[in-house]
This record gives structure tokens, sequence and C-alpha cells, in this order.
């Protein structure tokens, strides 16, 4: 068995061990014209003499280097000599990188999947095949080794995983060394283009390509680079395994978003604990990459020592441990105005918009009661019997002798005092300063996002409805 039918072979047996590919099926195919993706085109195009499916090529035209009108134009006569269909888009990737802050690097890869999912949506496409190589997820565990990753990290790519709009990125030649890819090429008399920037050590993952994994090869062991791959594997199979004992632990400890018990937490393996706080403060972070070791080693902290505190991590998240539960918020004051009252703001029953610093603004409308609808259930609009009003609204923060009425279990109305309320509320010392609240003299109609006082409650009595909403960022607080 030659070359070419030994690379087809151990390709097509990789496909159908991973269920790359369904008949039928369109497939976007990323070709830059270098040996990989070559390679990747007519491996594929020699599949589909197998099985019947459509091929989509897509070009990315960087407009990095000198090269890339050269290397557009082989890969289209390229796809007209094989008579596949061919698609070249033009991406201004230094002016994507210097627009988002990013590297050159960053900004093209961004900008390649963003380009094969939209051209995917407007064939129709299902797969989307990407040419890394073993080299490629070789490099890619060393990379996130160095960087400190976790499991996930240094479970490498994975030959075929879920990508946007139901999709899924496959990589067809994932088992091939770079070796193995420019033998075929060469023994088939197919031709490439050459990547001037891969031979620059400008990029950390060129320098690891040049002189760590050739050391490792040479000096080390030879054959390491499949070793790393197969190590790889080995490590993608206890994430899958880790993965599904995190999800099973976050059903059973989570009470709410961004809320764990953490007598149920604690329950578990360190390992899943760990897990299970890095899993929820993904959540409320935009990018999830800035959450680190040392913030989970913090978190934990906060299962191990059992007293009320908080913790800050990367975009404004505190973590806290109160009452029994680690809770996840995302403090919005942080980077933006403090809500601090300098003195009551006095509302006179006016109907209106008004500002308060730092939380947005507050609406207030009167209106007939005969004219309601059914009363708002949600935290941030609240229906009060304007007709109980005595003195005048005021807009203010907590003070000396402030109450609200509530209901106890037989049903009685009784004054509980604003700071009783606030800790069977279990609400922390250092917020009940800010916590803006809507009161008549000393009495508190409303703690802004808690309960309104039993007294002001819309009654089948009640002639004129006062309606107060808050409203932050251009939408409705539910």
């Amino acid at each position: 068995m030659n070359i070419w039918e030994k690379t087809e072979k151990k390709v097509f047996s990789f496909m159908e061990e991973n269920h790359m590919v369904d008949p039928g099926e369109q497939v976007v195919v990323g070709v830059s014209g270098g040996a990989d993706s070559v390679c990747l085109l007519f491996l594929l195009l020699e599949y589909q003499k197998k099985m019947p499916f459509e091929i989509q090529v897509v070009h990315i035209h960087h407009g990095i280097r000198t090269e890339a009108e050269e290397d557009a134009k082989f890969v289209e006569e390229l796809c007209q000599k094989a008579e596949v269909s061919y698609v070249c888009r033009r991406v201004d990737v230094p002016g994507l990188a210097a627009a988002k802050k990013v590297s050159t690097e960053t900004a093209g890869r961004q900008a390649r999947y963003e380009t094969f999912y939209e051209i995917a949506k407007e064939k129709g496409a299902t797969k989307i095949a990407v040419a890394h190589n073993t080299n490629d997820n070789a490099e890619t565990v060393l990379f996130h080794l160095f960087r400190g990753s976790g499991i996930g990290g240094l479970a490498g790519m994975s030959p075929m995983r879920k990508g946007e709009d139901d999709n899924y990125i496959i990589r067809p030649i994932l088992c091939l060394e770079r070796e193995e890819i420019e033998s075929y090429l060469t023994d088939r008399g197919i031709p490439w283009c050459t990547d001037s920037t891969n031979d620059s050590d400008d990029y950390t993952r060129n320098r690891i390509r040049h002189h760590i994994i050739p050391y490792a090869e040479e000096k080390i062991v030879q054959g390491a680079v499949e070793h790393v791959a197969q190590s790889a594997q080995s490590l993608r199979e206890a994430e899958e395994y880790l993965s599904q004992q995190t999800e099973s632990a976050i059903q059973m400890v989570s009470v709410g978003r961004g809320r764990l018990d953490c007598s149920r937490l604690s329950q578990h393996p360190e390992i899943i604990q760990k897990r299970v706080l890095f899993a929820a403060a993904k959540e409320f972070s935009p990018t999830g990459k800035d959450i680190g070791q040392i913030h989970v080693k913090d978190m934990m902290s906060l299962i191990q020592k059992e007293e009320n505190r908080s913790i800050h991590l990367p975009f404004g998240i505190v973590v806290s441990r109160r009452y029994g539960e680690i809770v996840f918020e995302v403090d919005t004051l942080s980077s933006k105005e403090e809500c601090h009252l300098q003195q009551a703001l006095n509302l006179d029953l006016s109907e209106g918009s008004f500002v308060l610093p730092g939380l947005g603004t507050l609406e207030i409308r009167k209106f007939n009661a005969k004219e309601a609808g059914e009363i708002p259930r949600n935290r941030y609009t609240k229906w009060l019997d304007c007709g109980k009003i005595i003195q005048s609204l005021e807009i203010r923060h907590r003070s000396e002798g402030d109450f609200l009425c509530i209901r106890n279990a037989d049903g009685e109305m009784k004054h509980k005092t604003l700071k009783q309320y606030m800790i069977d509320e279990k609400i922390p010392k250092q917020e009940r300063d800010r916590i803006p609240i809507l009161a008549d003299g000393s009495h508190v109609l409303w703690v802004v996002g808690g309960r309104i006082s039993e007294e002001f409650k819309v009654t089948e009595n009640t002639n004129t409805i006062l309606e107060v909403k808050l409203i932050r960022n251009d939408c409705e607080m539910q």
C-alpha cells in the first residue's frame, strides 16, 4: 500500500469512527491554500466517491500578507479544476485586531469562524471542515499547559464539536501529522502555497512549533507529537466524564440562578466543587477567559470557612457566602457612579420621571383603579394605594425609625423595623445603606427591589393607583 492509499484509509477510518459526514450533507471547507487545507480538500473529494455529499470551499483573504492575492487565485484555480463551488471573502483582519484590541492571530481566527458560520447558513450546510492536524493539536496542548489550563484545555482539539446554529466543526485530518500531509500531497503531485507568517516567531504557537516540538522529537523521545495527541485523547475522555458529573452536581446544589447551597456542594469531591464554582462564575462573565485557578481557589475558601464574606472576581463579579449559600452577582455599581442620594428626593405625589444617580430612572403615574388590569408581579414595578399616602412621597436611603407593615402567620398586621426586615431578608450589612426606599415619613412603602408595605397594597376599596417603576439601562427591570 503506497502513501496515497495509506493516508486515505487512515483518514476515512477516522472520519467514520467519529461520524463526521452523513450522506447528502452540505460541508463548508476552509481552504487557505496551505498544505493542510489543500490536503483536507483532496481527501474530502476522494471521500465523496465513497459517500455522496456536497462541498463548498471558502477562502478568507485576510489582507495581511503580500502573497494573499496569489493565494486566493491559487485556491480559485484549484477549485475550478476540481469542479468545486468556491467563495472568497475579504476581511480586514488588521483593522479588526485594532478595533477589538486583540492580536492579529486572534482576530484572524474569529473572522474565519464568523465567515464559515455565515456561509454555512447561506448554503444550508450542517458541517464545517477545518484542517487542524496532530501537530496543531500537540501545540495547542502544550500552549494550554504552559498557561496553566485545566483538564479541558489539556484535552486539546476534539475531532468534532458543536458550533453555532446547529452546525458542527469537523477536523478530518486531526489524525495526520504534518509530515504525513506533505508526503500525501507530494505523492499525488498536488501543489500548495507556503504561508510566510508560519516562518516567523512572532506568534507563540510558532515558537512552540519551531523550537519545542522539534527538540522534543529529536532530544527527548521520537513520536512525542503522537504521544501528546494520545494523552489529549485520554484527557478528553476524562473531561467528558467530569463534565457529566459537574452538570449533575449543579442540578443538585443550585437553588436559583447564581445561588448554590453550600452544604450540598461541600458533600461533593473537591474537584467537582471547583468545577461547579468555575461554571457558576462563567455564567456571569462575558468571556469566561479571565476566570482562573486563583479565582477558583478564592471561591473554595467561601465553602471551607463558615463566615459571611465576599470576594471579587474580574468583570465586577462578586461571590459571597450568605447564610449557607454561595451567591454570584455582578456589581454594576463598581465601574459606575455608586447609587447615593445626597439628600431625600421629594416626589410630592407628582407624576413623571426621576433620575436616581447610579441606579436608573424612577417613573411614577396615577390612574383610576377601575382601569386596572392584573397587579404586576415583578420586583421593580409596584402598585400602591394612592389614597393611603398621608404626607408626601420621598425616595431616600434608610434612617432611624423606618418601618413597614407586614402580616404575621395569623394574618395580623404588624409593624416591623426596616433594620429587622433587612436582617430577615439576609441583606448584607454593606448593602443596606445603598438600597433606596420609597417612604411616606417613616413609613416605608417600598424597599426598592424588595417588598411593599401591606398598608399600601391595592385592594377592592382602592380608588386611585400609584404605579412606581424603576428602569435601568433603557430596560425595565423585572
